[in-house]
Formats: structure tokens, sequence, C-alpha cells
């Protein structure tokens, strides 16, 4: 929107012209009245107003809330994938010694030399690479569950082999 200029079409030095005394009274009325007005319109919109900016301040309290909210979550994620992918036996331990350390979990260059030096100073808080065998056949045992004769003979067994309770 191009600005309006208003050229002073008064010659240098002369007074600009004086309003007649009734234009005055009247302007001067016309400013009570809508100073009058505006008064009565915020007296009467004041509950409004009031109930409009709690809620506003509700609102930017939740917001707040659910940002926070929302970071951890993120960062409990982003804790949890590095815990699955360097074999960390506990995720919330993880989350508590990155914290200590002052370790951001985005940051991959400084997560792998921590987890690195942590793995060598603490073998016991990282899960084992070990792939699951073919195992073993239990042998029967003497007692009588996994004998091939009969069920009263078994628990006779079981019975004979049993502590004494005094």
């Amino acid at each position: 929107m191009a600005e309006k200029t208003i050229k002073n079409t008064l010659p240098a030095g002369a007074d600009p012209p004086a309003l007649p005394e009734n234009d005055t009274a009247l302007l001067r009325s016309e400013v009570a009245e809508l100073k009058n007005a505006f008064e009565q319109f915020v007296t009467r919109e004041k509950p409004e107003l009031e109930r409009l900016h709690n809620e506003l301040a509700s609102a930017s309290a939740q917001r707040d809330d659910a940002a926070e909210e929302l970071q951890k979550l993120r960062r409990s994620s982003a804790v949890a994938d590095l815990a699955a992918a360097y074999s960390f036996g506990d995720a919330e331990y993880l989350d508590y010694i990155l914290h200590k350390n002052r370790i951001d979990p985005a940051d991959t260059a400084a997560v792998s030399e921590f987890m690195q030096n942590y793995r060598n100073a603490h073998p016991h808080n990282f899960k084992l690479p070990i792939r699951p065998g073919a195992g073993s056949r239990p042998e029967p045992l003497r007692n009588g569950f996994h004998s091939t004769g009969n069920r009263m003979d078994a628990l006779e067994n079981l019975l004979s082999t049993a502590p004494e309770i005094m």
C-alpha cells in the first residue's frame, strides 16, 4: 500500500486557521463519548477477557508440559535404541550414566567412544554374544520323575530320598 503524503498548503510561517468554538466543543464531546463507550466496553467485556486470558495461560502450560514430555520420550527412545545397538543390559541405567557423564544420545561419536570405554571398564553391564546351541538331553533322575516304571514305585522312591522333617 502506498503511503499518502499530505502536502502543507499553508505558506511558510503562517499559523493554521483556528477552529470555530462550536467545532472544538463538538470534538471534545465526541472524544468524551468515545472514551465513555470504550470504558463501558472494557467493563462489560472484562470477565470475558479474564476468562480468555486464563484459558490462554492454561493452554500455554499444557503446551509446555507436552513439549517437555515429548523431549523425554525422544530421549528415552534414543537411549533404548543405543542399549539395543550396544547390547547394554538396562536402558534406564544407560540413560542415567549418559546423563551423569553429560553425553547426548544423539552425538554418535561421543556415544561410541564412551560405550567402548565403558564396555572395557564394566563388561558386566553388557549382554554376552552367546548363540543358543543344540542343548543336552537330561539324564533320568533317580527320584522317579523320569522313570519308566510304575507311578507308585516312583512315589515310593521319591519319598525314600526326601529329607526327614523333625
